[in-house]
């Protein structure tokens, strides 16, 4: 309409865009360590009970024990759905004379606020019963620090508390032997959990 021909032309660059992304849940890369440290109260009352707390391959117990990072899925706010940071190995607890309880493949869901995993419950002198899924852990409130030039996600402390099936096993294979029913109630604390996880 200007008679200005040849102003506009194919491939022209017309500015520039920037986007910033923020992700509502990130998928996570096998690698690194989760670490799971006992609270004082708990291994004093463990202690009195005469259990133990064992890791088994691949966690390890070289101070907190620890466990790989399989991989999973995070949450980056409440009530977003995700699978959770998976962690491989497991947690025996063993009684001399009692009986045992077993935590494996823990799974750190930050949305739902719980650990889930697989838990198994022997008696003494009893078979071993059936390996059940489900929550183990309840977790406490997740504040995530993210390094989007490294892209990972840390949490420091997490407390974790027992859920009611976990406190029942407990007191089924510890407590009620000694003749000390109840000894363990659900939302008490157990440990804290901290990892740095590398997301995809």
């Amino acid at each position: 309409k200007l008679a200005l021909p040849g102003v506009f032309e194919a491939g022209q660059k017309l500015g520039t865009a920037t986007t910033t992304v923020e992700p509502t849940s990130v998928a996570i890369k096998a690698g690194g360590t989760a670490e799971l440290s006992i609270d004082p109260a708990m291994a004093a009352k463990l202690q009195s009970l005469f259990v133990a707390v064992n890791p088994i391959a691949p966690a390890e117990h070289p101070g907190a024990f620890t466990f790989p990072i399989g991989g999973g899925t995070l949450a980056l706010g409440p009530g977003i759905p995700a699978s959770g940071l998976k962690t491989n190995g497991a947690l025996e607890l063993i009684q001399i004379g009692g009986g045992q309880v077993f935590a494996r493949e823990l799974e750190f869901d930050l949305s739902d606020s719980v650990a889930n995993g697989e838990s198994q419950l022997v008696l003494a002198g009893a078979a071993p019963g059936p390996t059940q899924g489900g929550a183990l852990l309840g977790l406490g409130a997740a504040a995530p620090s993210t390094e989007p030039a490294a892209r990972t996600i840390a949490v420091a402390g997490l407390p974790l508390t027992l859920e009611p099936a976990t406190a029942q096993a407990f007191n089924e294979a510890f407590a009620r032997p000694l003749g000390r029913p109840d000894s363990f109630a659900a939302g008490e604390t157990i440990g804290q959990v901290s990892f740095t996880a590398q997301a995809e």
